[in-house]
Order: structure tokens, then sequence, then C-alpha cells
């Protein structure tokens, strides 16, 4: 649980940060978002997997090319 919530905040803190920093329009913006639901040493998480598909919808409608 404590490591989810460190991932949403990291998530969180990224996100706010694109938002707030001005857009160059010249910078070719690129991000890699990852979503694992199946760690080696911690039980099978139920969201990761959409919750990467939503933040990287997000970050399309923000002008980032997302893999």
């Amino acid at each position: 649980m404590m490591r989810s919530m460190r991932t949403w905040w990291a998530c969180g803190l990224a996100v706010l940060s694109l938002l707030l920093a001005p857009a160059a329009q010249a910078e070719k913006r690129v991000a890699l978002v990852v979503g694992n639901n199946d760690y080696k040493f911690v039980p099978k998480l139920q969201k990761a997997v959409n919750d990467a598909r939503t933040m990287g919808d997000t970050l399309k409608q923000l002008g980032f090319n997302v893999m």
C-alpha cells in the first residue's frame, strides 16, 4: 500500500510539473509509460496497467508522443 501511495505521489508531481512548465513549441516531447500488474515480490496489482493507460492518454493530450 505504501509503495502504491509513493507511486501516485510521484506521478502526480510529474504531471503537475509538466502542467506548470512553459510548453516549448520547438521541442519534441516524448514520454515512456510503464504499467506492470505482476511484480515478482509484490502481491498482484489490480489497476497498474489501467493507470498507465490513463497516464498515457493524459500525456498525449498535453502534446507528448507516448510509448
